[in-house]
């Protein structure tokens, strides 16, 4: 009997032992089974946010590709606008040179007149730009008006043309200094004194040594000068 309980006892010792290393191996797997089964749901929650994100990104490069299909559509048209107004040009072309081929047209001859018109009026601003406001006076209106101390024109396209009713009077005033042949230079020189009734002293006029000065105006080419004349305020209105 004894040796049988002492039999059993060493058996019941290794079972024990063994349930402990199985119970223990059991608890590893179940730890390596856990930790498996974490890896896995994270890589598949990954794997579901990785699909979420290709999804925005295709709804993005559908709504891309919709915006550029769009504009395509705009180009499409803006390119038939333009092909429309290619061909107008182009028609308008064709126009201008049967007119040009013509030259007898009234509309294309007044045209040239403004053309020409304009572009006198855009040299002439380029002078005085050039000039830093200072232009050549080649006009005797503009002469003998500069010399009574009148505004000289502007950069204004409205002001490169004095008042009609200064010219007038310039013209009535000073007749021989209105007909100047052609291809001939004249100096004119105007002194304006004070008023009659005015109580400053009158300032004589100035006459410079010259040869044959019976006329005002004196030509360049034929070395005469012009005397400087003294008008009053009240003689020039």
């Amino acid at each position: 009997m004894t040796l049988e309980r002492d039999r059993l006892l060493d058996l019941s010792k290794q079972s024990t032992a063994f349930s402990a290393s199985l119970r223990k191996s059991v608890a590893e797997l179940e730890a390596q089974v856990a930790s498996a089964r974490a890896v896995s749901d994270a890589e598949i929650a990954a794997a579901f946010r990785h699909a979420d994100d290709f999804k925005r990104q295709v709804l993005d490069r559908d709504r891309e590709i919709a915006t550029l299909r769009a504009s395509i559509a705009d180009r499409d048209r803006a390119y038939a606008t333009l092909q429309g107004v290619a061909t107008k040009h182009f028609t308008q072309l064709q126009e201008s040179a049967r007119l040009l081929t013509d030259g007898g047209s009234q509309p294309l001859r007044h045209a040239r007149e403004v053309i020409a018109h304009q572009r006198a009026v855009i040299l002439r601003q380029k002078r005085v730009i050039a000039r830093q406001g200072s232009i050549p006076v080649h006009d005797p209106h503009m002469a003998v008006a500069a010399a009574g101390g009148l505004d000289a024109p502007g950069l204004s396209p409205s002001d490169l043309q004095l008042n009609a009713r200064l010219c007038r009077l310039l013209a009535e005033r000073f007749p021989e200094a209105m007909v100047i042949p052609s291809g001939e230079t004249r100096t004119l020189a105007l002194q304006v004194g004070p008023r009659r009734d005015s109580p400053a002293s009158v300032v004589p006029a100035s006459t410079p040594p010259c040869q044959g000065a019976s006329s005002p105006v004196s030509s360049n080419s034929t070395g005469r000068c012009a005397p400087r004349y003294r008008r009053t305020l009240s003689q020039l209105r």
